[in-house]
């Protein structure tokens, strides 16, 4: 799932383009949903669903963000904080 923001800098899913793109740098900019959700209560009773009308963009870093979805992902993490301690 990927969204983009709106013209009010809110994001929105992606649409498909009717126009190739050619390279990466003539793409549009992007985000990618992370496993990171937080909500305001009342916002989410209202709407019932995950994903209200309103959503902001935070950007989290590659050095404090990796994704460890597996047994090898979880042993890279695990070197570089040991090696950031070292430092």
């Amino acid at each position: 799932n990927m969204m983009e923001k709106n013209a009010s800098g809110y994001l929105e899913f992606s649409k498909k383009s009717n126009k190739r793109i050619e390279s990466r740098q003539n793409a549009p900019v992007v985000y990618q949903l992370t496993g990171l959700q937080t909500f305001n209560v009342k916002q989410f009773l209202k709407y019932k669903r995950i994903y209200m009308p309103k959503i902001l963009p935070f950007e989290i870093l590659p050095e404090t963000g990796l994704m460890i979805d597996t047994e090898f992902e979880f042993q890279i993490a695990n070197q570089i904080i040991k090696k950031q301690i070292k430092i």
